[in-house]
């Protein structure tokens, strides 16, 4: 532990990766007032209370709390023992983890109604390991392709983040076991058919409830509506196409079944910011 703290005593931010330095998370609240990305911290020692979304949490050593940047975060304590660390990625890192996208989309579902993970010690270790090469990274001058080995790195922290949050799924269900039944039906089969199907009505259709009603839920369970959500796994599928080498924009509309890539252009401009061409160029 002496060792990872040594690297983490300061603090960087290059390409959309930010490390929070070593510390007892004092600062949490302007922070996450800031932030452009998702935060996730590791408590290391002592323990940490803070309220997410107006939920009280108490984080303890060996765990992993995550909190996105439309999460409100208050009533930060850490003790006078707390320290640990935390990373902050922008959202677009998120696009490229290569798993399935109803897993992508669970584990959203998962981070938006439980806060704080235990991690078990390899992968806490790996965790570790994986951010002190970033420091690593950031502090060694003339590295060739240093930008490419910090996005390699903190990509292998977001698939260690997924490992942590997966097999909590089924450990932390919902009283409301019809509400959530209904919600992850729904991620099952926008999974399934976001390619073909975009309209509220079809999902509701096929799980036996009104429009209304699943927008109800997506908005209690994913804190936006249907339709956004729908977009979300679009994008999503989008990003991940545009990314591979050799796949032409034209192509990536075809296989999500725009009618023309100038409606396809206009889609993801309007939700993603900038247009297909630019995201396609773009370095993480």
């Amino acid at each position: 532990m002496k060792k990872i703290e040594g690297l983490l005593q300061v603090g960087f931010e290059r390409n959309g990766v930010r490390l929070l330095p070593w510390g007892n998370f004092g600062n949490l609240e302007e922070v996450m007032s800031q932030a452009d990305g998702t935060l996730i911290g590791l408590v290391c020692g002592g323990n940490l209370r803070l309220t997410i979304n107006g939920e009280a949490n108490t984080v303890t050593a060996n765990q992993m709390f995550i909190v996105r940047n439309d999460m409100t975060v208050s009533n930060v304590k850490p003790s006078k023992a707390c320290r640990g660390y935390a990373l902050i990625l922008k959202n677009r890192h998120f696009a490229n983890i290569d798993v399935p996208t109803s897993e992508i989309f669970t584990a959203d579902l998962m981070v938006r109604t439980t806060y704080v993970f235990d991690v078990e010690e390899p992968i806490l270790e790996m965790m570790h390991g994986a951010v002190a090469n970033m420091c690593r990274v950031v502090k060694t001058e003339n590295l060739y392709f240093d930008n490419e080995v910090l996005q390699s790195c903190a990509m292998g922290f977001c698939y260690l983040m997924m490992s942590v949050v997966m097999p909590n799924i089924k450990k932390h269900q919902s009283s409301d076991e019809k509400s959530e039944s209904h919600m992850s039906r729904f991620i099952e089969l926008l999974s399934k058919n976001y390619a073909r199907e975009r309209s509220v009505e079809f999902y509701a259709g096929e799980l036996g409830i009104t429009a209304k009603y699943l927008t109800l839920l997506c908005h209690k369970y994913r804190g936006k509506s249907a339709s956004k959500v729908i977009d979300d796994v679009v994008i999503h599928s989008a990003m991940r196409l545009l990314k591979q080498p050799g796949v032409s924009i034209l192509e990536v509309a075809e296989q999500l079944n725009f009618p023309s890539q100038s409606f396809f252009g206009k889609y993801f401009k309007q939700r993603v910011g900038i247009s297909p061409s630019r995201f396609k160029g773009q370095r993480l």
